[in-house]
This record gives C-alpha cells, sequence and structure tokens, in this order.
C-alpha cells in the first residue's frame, strides 16, 4: 500500500516516530512527523480500500478535522515544552539559569490561560502561591484563552459547527490548564537549591548585594570564615568590576586562574568552591551519566 503512496510523491515518507512509555514530552516530535506530511498522508488514506479494520481506523482519524486541529494545538505548545526540556538534558547549559527557564515556561503558560489582572498585581514569585485547582475566577473563558494564532485558524477553516468548536476550546484550554498546574506542582521542589545557587550567579557575584546573597548559603559551601568570604568577594567585585559575562562557569574559571601582582590569586578558596558547586549533576544528562 506504501509503495502506491511512495510512487506518487517521488520520495521515501518519513516513518511515524513511536511514542515513549516514560518520556512523554517526546510527543512533540511524533506530532511534528505527523503535521509535515499530514495532508498527503490523508490523501493516502482517502484511497485505500477500507475493509481492513487498521486501515479503516488510519482513515476515520485523517479524515476527522478535528484531529488535525487538535495536533497543530499540541505543537504549539508542546515546542515551548521540548525547549525547556532539552536545556535540562544539555551538559552544556548554564545551571543558575535552568530554574528561571522553568519558571518562564510555567508564566508563559499562565498567562495564556489567567485573566491579565491577576499576573498583573502578582510578581513573578506571586504566581506559584496561586491555587490553580480551586480559584476559578483567576481563568479566562475558555473562548478568551489564547490557544494559538495556527489553531485558531486551523479551527475557524474547519468548518465544525460553533457547539463543536467550543468544546474543541474547552479541551485545549484544559490542556493549558493542567499543564500549569503540574509545572506549579514541580517548580519549588525541582528548582528550589537551583534558585539559591543564584547566589554565585554573575549578576549576583558583581552586584551590590553580593555578600548577603552568599551569606544565605550554608556555611559549608564555601568552607571559609564570614570575614574571609567577604573579602574575597569584594577583591573579586574589584577585579572583574568591567566583566561583561553572563556565564557563571566563565565568571568563576578566570576568577580560579586569576593572579595579582605576586602571582597568588587573591580570592582562590570562593572561586575553587563556586567551581565545585558548579560541577555538581543538575542537568537530566549529567545525572543519568552518574549511573
Amino acid at each position: 500500500m506504501l509503495q502506491d503512496h511512495k510512487c506518487t510523491d517521488k520520495a521515501e515518507p518519513p516513518k511515524l516516530l513511536p511514542l515513549s512509555p516514560t518520556r512523554w514530552l517526546a510527543m512533540y516530535y511524533c506530532i511534528e512527523r505527523i503535521l509535515s506530511q499530514f495532508e498527503s498522508v490523508q490523501t493516502f488514506f482517502q484511497g485505500v480500500d477500507s475493509r481492513n479494520y487498521n486501515m479503516r481506523v488510519l482513515q476515520d482519524m485523517y479524515s476527522d478535522p478535528r484531529n488535525h486541529v487538535y495536533l497543530i494545538f499540541l505543537a504549539a505548545v508542546l515546542h515551548n515544552v521540548k525547549r525547556v526540556n532539552l536545556l535540562f538534558q544539555s551538559q552544556t547549559a548554564d545551571p543558575l539559569k535552568l530554574s528561571q527557564k522553568l519558571e518562564n515556561l510555567y508564566i508563559y503558560v499562565l498567562k495564556r490561560i489567567l485573566k491579565p489582572a491577576v499576573l498583573r498585581h502578582n510578581s513573578n514569585s506571586d504566581p506559584l502561591s496561586l491555587d490553580l485547582k480551586n480559584m476559578e475566577s483567576i481563568y479566562l473563558d475558555s473562548v478568551q484563552a489564547d490557544l494559538g494564532a495556527a489553531f485558531s485558524g486551523r479551527l475557524a477553516a474547519s468548518g465544525s459547527p460553533a457547539q463543536e468548536q467550543t468544546c474543541i476550546k474547552e479541551r485545549c484550554f484544559n490542556v493549558l490548564q493542567k499543564m500549569a498546574t503540574q509545572l506549579q506542582t514541580r517548580i519549588p521542589n525541582a528548582t528550589s537549591a537551583l534558585r539559591r545557587l543564584q547566589a554565585i550567579s554573575p549578576e549576583t557575584v558583581l552586584g551590590p548585594n553580593a555578600c548577603r546573597e552568599m551569606f544565605s548559603l550554608p556555611s559549608h559551601v564555601f568552607g571559609v570564615p564570614k570575614s574571609q568570604l567577604e573579602a574575597e568577594v569584594r577583591l573579586l567585585r574589584s577585579a572583574f568590576a568591567t566583566t561583561e559575562t553572563t556565564s557563571a562557569t566563565s565568571l568563576w574559571y578566570e576568577a580560579l586562574a586569576f593572579r595579582d601582582a605576586a602571582g597568588i590569586c587573591p580570592f582562590a578558596a570562593v572561586a575553587a568552591r563556586a567551581m565545585r558547586v558548579l560541577t555538581l549533576p543538575v542537568s537530566n544528562a549529567e545525572a543519568e551519566s552518574l549511573f
């Protein structure tokens, strides 16, 4: 059957990717592959013998315009989820920025389903304490929610009755609501340690509150008296006052290699401990490689 399809398109059609039973984020790649050849595969199934049960099921699925609309919606949503997930899988991503990326994803989802006034009256940290499960008054109506321009355009062009379009929007809205709830329950536990490590980020270390932020970390992190810690931090800020690096790894690597006129690193203790913290397995890839 697929041979006829090959002859028509003069090319080998890409295979559909199987879903991963353990990593649901891999669903994005499956959806992307299906959408990339949706019209051609739809045409193929419309012209085949539907007496075979599996063929009939696929034919019905590709003939239902609602499935196409749902896939377009999911592709747009999961694209951003996949991007953040890849950062956590990377071995080169800045570990101090991972928590912010995860929180940004959470805010991105909230902006699509919450009333603008709710977010305007909350700082970036307050949305984590919102009662997303019980406070129905904070949500937009599913018709007003931002479900995506591509989704809305395809839904309008599908010719589905108004009542059916409303049902489709409600289902997509529920997906975003569930995603926001799941992210909210994971962010505090998943990023609390990462958030505290912002104390050794370039923005904090070279900022006016460097000592106060670094004092907030457990004493064993740097393993030196606070007086020595403060002295070394002040020397570090003076030596790197004009640096423009935004990478924590680059900053502390340069700090550890720095030598004064006497050939001594004046902030060796702080730099060495900071580098040790940055080598902790934060990403999924680093953690998996240990086992």
